[in-house]
């Protein structure tokens, strides 16, 4: 018998706390404050959601979520060095293109917007 299993924990945002609280450190477009839950789900079903310990810091443009104390001590908004401690501990972030419909920054790998659903 074989079982496969589609599920993980993601992080979701559920009350903004303010709006344009900073600037995204990956994308450096503005940021709004937030609280989130980690949401688990089995089969892209929501089973079980725990609130997330402290806000953060969510891209509304390139979809980062950063805990603020995280946010905090990068404290560089946007700058070079910011990207370079992000790429260090997230890995590189590859250069985002805006959807030609919606606007919405988008990964360069896609090939549809996952906003508006435009071709790319």
């Amino acid at each position: 018998m074989i079982f496969f299993f589609f599920g993980g924990v993601q992080p979701e945002v559920t009350n903004v706390l303010e709006h344009n609280a900073a600037a995204c450190p990956r994308c450096g477009e503005d940021a709004n404050l937030v609280d989130y839950d980690h949401v688990f789900r089995a089969y892209f079903i929501p089973v079980w959601r725990w609130a997330g310990s402290n806000p953060a810091v969510s891209c509304g443009s390139c979809s980062f979520l950063l805990p603020l104390e995280q946010y905090q001590k990068l404290h560089h908004k946007g700058s070079t060095e910011t990207r370079g401690k992000i790429d260090q501990d997230f890995g590189p972030t590859p250069p985002l293109l805006p959807c030609w419909s919606c606007s919405r920054y988008l990964e360069p790998e896609f090939r549809f917007c996952p906003k508006c659903g435009a071709g790319q």
